[in-house]
C-alpha cells in the first residue's frame, strides 16, 4: 500500500488511494519471480543510496538529472524495485539526445509547467474560473481561464485560457478519478484499435473507440472548438497547448489532431503533452500523429500502470517522444527516449518485467498531483 512519506507532499494534500496499488491479480507471482532473478544476476543499488549533496540542480542539454526547490522530491510507492548501475544510460543516451534535438530542452522545461496546468483540471470549476486555486501560481500564474467543460455522463472535464506567458492558447483534460483508476486498467485488457481515424491522410490509423468518441461525441469537442476559435481570434497566429493526464491524455491526442485540421494550423503551432497516458492508437496512428504535431511529449514516470495498457500484442502503439522520469532519492533522472514510441530501455523496460504496477505514480507527475487533492483545491 503506497503513503506519503514526503513531508511537503502531506502537508499539500495527499492523493488518497483505494487499496488497489500494487501488484495486480495473477501478476503478483510472476513480478516476484522475475525480481527474485534479477537480483541475483544483476548489480542493484537503492534509490536512497543518490546524495542530494553530490548532485546540483541542473536542467540543460549537458545534464538530465534534475534537483531543484521548485520541483518536489518524491518516490511514495513502497514497491518501486532497486535500480540497477545500469540506469546510468540514461544520463549517457539523454545527453546525445538532447544535444541532437535542438528543441527538446526546452521541451523538458516546458513539460514541468505543462504538468502544473494539468493539474489545475483537477481543481473547483469556481477557482479554475477565477483562477484563484492552490495550483495557480507560480509556473501557472497570471492565466486568463476563458472556459471550464465538463460532461457528467461521460465524466470528462476540461478548461481552455489564455497564457501570456508562453504565450499561447491552453487546452487541458482531467483522467479518470484516483478510485477508478485500477477497475478502468483492468478494462483495458479487453480494448482494440477498432476505429479508424477520419482525418486527411491517416489511412491505416486506428483509435480505440472509446477514445475518439470521449472526445467527439461528449460535449468536448464543440466547445473546446468555440473556445479554441474565439482565441485564435483574439490572438491570431497564436500556438496551441493541448495537454492531458490518464483518460484525459488519450482524448488530448485526439483533440490535438481534431483541433490541427479544424483550423489548418500548421503542425508547428500545435504542441501536446500528456502525463501518463495509455496507448491511443497503432503504429500508423502513432506515425500519422508524428507527422501531423512536431512537438509531441508522452511523460511517464517510475512504474506507472496507466502507460502498460492497452497493450502492444492487440495492436497499440505509443506516440514518441516519451520523457521518462525516474525518482533515485531525492534526484530525478529523465531519459528522453527514441522516436519509436516503444523505447525497450525507457519505461518499457520495467513493463516488460510485469513492474508496472503502481497507481500512486500514475497519481503523481513531475511533482504535481493529478488528482482533486485533499482538501480540493
Amino acid at each position: 500500500m503506497a503513503s506519503c512519506q514526503d513531508v511537503s507532499l502531506a502537508k499539500s494534500g495527499c492523493p488518497k488511494f483505494d487499496g488497489q496499488i500494487g501488484m495486480v491479480g495473477a501478476d503478483i507471482w510472476i513480478s516476484f519471480l522475475l525480481a527474485g532473478v534479477l537480483l541475483f544476476s544483476t548489480p542493484w543499488t537503492a534509490g536512497a543510496s543518490a546524495n542530494p549533496a553530490q548532485m546540483s540542480s541542473q536542467h540543460t542539454a549537458d545534464s538530465t538529472v534534475i534537483v531543484g526547490d521548485d520541483w518536489s522530491p518524491f518516490n511514495e510507492s513502497q514497491l518501486t524495485p532497486l535500480l540497477p548501475w545500469e540506469i546510468v544510460w540514461l544520463l549517457e543516451e539523454a545527453q546525445d539526445r538532447l544535444r541532437n534535438r535542438s528543441h527538446l530542452p526546452l521541451a523538458l522545461e516546458m513539460a514541468r509547467t505543462m504538468a502544473r496546468y494539468t493539474s489545475v483540471v483537477y481543481c473547483k470549476d469556481e477557482n479554475i474560473m477565477a483562477w484563484n486555486c492552490s495550483r495557480c501560481n507560480e509556473r501557472a500564474a497570471a492565466f486568463s481561464t476563458f472556459s471550464t467543460i465538463e460532461d457528467a455522463a461521460w465524466d470528462l472535464k476540461a478548461y481552455t485560457g489564455w497564457s501570456p506567458s508562453l504565450p499561447g492558447i491552453v487546452v487541458a483534460f482531467r483522467g479518470t478519478d484516483s478510485h477508478s483508476v485500477g477497475n478502468w486498467v483492468e478494462n483495458m485488457r479487453y480494448w482494440r484499435t477498432d476505429f479508424k481515424v477520419p482525418y486527411p491522410g491517416a489511412d491505416g490509423s486506428k483509435v480505440h473507440t472509446g477514445f475518439f468518441s470521449s472526445y467527439n461525441f461528449s460535449n468536448l469537442q464543440p466547445n473546446v472548438s468555440t473556445a479554441v476559435g474565439a482565441m485564435l481570434e483574439q490572438h491570431p497566429g497564436a500556438d496551441v497547448y493541448i495537454m492531458g493526464h490518464s483518460m484525459g491524455a488519450a482524448v488530448a491526442t485526439i483533440c490535438a489532431i481534431d483541433v490541427k485540421f479544424t483550423f489548418d494550423l500548421p503542425r508547428e503551432r500545435v504542441h501536446l503533452y500528456t502525463f501518463g497516458s495509455p496507448r491511443v492508437g497503432n503504429d500508423v496512428f502513432a506515425r500519422f500523429v508524428s507527422t501531423q504535431i512536431r512537438d509531441s511529449i508522452r511523460v511517464t514516470h517510475n512504474r506507472d500502470i496507466v502507460p502498460a495498457w492497452p497493450p502492444m500484442w492487440v495492436g497499440f502503439h505509443h506516440l514518441p517522444t516519451e520523457i521518462w522520469v525516474i525518482d533515485i532519492g531525492f534526484a530525478h533522472v529523465v531519459g528522453v527516449c527514441d522516436d519509436t514510441g516503444e523505447d525497450p530501455m525507457c519505461h518499457n523496460s520495467v513493463c516488460f518485467l510485469g513492474f508496472c504496477t503502481s497507481i500512486a505514480d500514475h497519481l503523481l507527475y513531475m511533482g504535481e498531483i493529478m488528482g482533486r487533492g485533499y482538501p480540493e483545491c
